[in-house]
């Protein structure tokens, strides 16, 4: 069995140093939250979850369907699900690019429809990047402020050109999250 899910990564190493820097800024405020790692960070197109192994060659060829072109996405805002007074993840918004990611999100759904391939369905995709998970109650107000102070951060921009499937192994220390197989965007 594989826990897995398809999603595009960020990985241009100016946003992720911006990124960062938000995640230490969180961090700092002392409210109980989980920080993404920097070699984790992505935008999740959809989540499969527990699969047999031999399903994942299944999976493989629906990801080796999806066409399109390189997505340009640019990263701005810090907001919050499902609000911003009762935060469950903290998440850096998609400016620019993000029709063209929820299009792409929307062929990865229907490619595994037809090949029959059962994923969590997102009733309203919004294309984010998860920065932390809230874990606790304590100083909330304190997040809530400086979710608001930072909803226009710039983080930078990302030049998505392929569609991943990836492993997550659950840890003790968090997931650790491995390339099963990779669909490059050509257009």
């Amino acid at each position: 069995m594989k826990r897995v899910f398809i999603a595009i990564e960020v990985k241009r190493p100016e946003t992720v140093a911006r990124i960062i820097e938000m995640e230490n800024s969180l961090e700092s405020l002392g409210v109980p939250l989980k920080v993404v790692e920097p070699e984790n960070l992505h935008i999740t197109l959809a989540f499969i979850g527990e699969i047999e192994d031999d399903h994942v060659e299944t999976v493989k060829s629906a990801i080796g369907e999806i066409s399109g072109k390189p997505i340009m996405a640019e990263f701005v805002g810090v907001g919050a699900f499902p609000t911003v007074s009762s935060p469950r993840v903290i998440w850096a918004g998609v400016r620019k690019g993000s029709e063209e990611i929820s299009q792409l999100q929307r062929k990865v759904e229907l490619l595994l429809k037809t090949y029959r391939i059962h994923f969590e369905k997102e009733r309203n995709f919004i294309p984010h990047l998860t920065l932390a998970r809230v874990k606790g109650k304590k100083d909330l107000e304190k997040l809530r402020a400086f979710i608001e102070k930072n909803a226009e951060a710039y983080f930078g921009e990302e030049f998505f050109e392929e569609v991943k499937l990836k492993e997550s192994i659950l840890t003790p220390k968090g997931p650790i999250y491995r390339d099963l197989f990779a669909q490059k965007l050509r257009g």
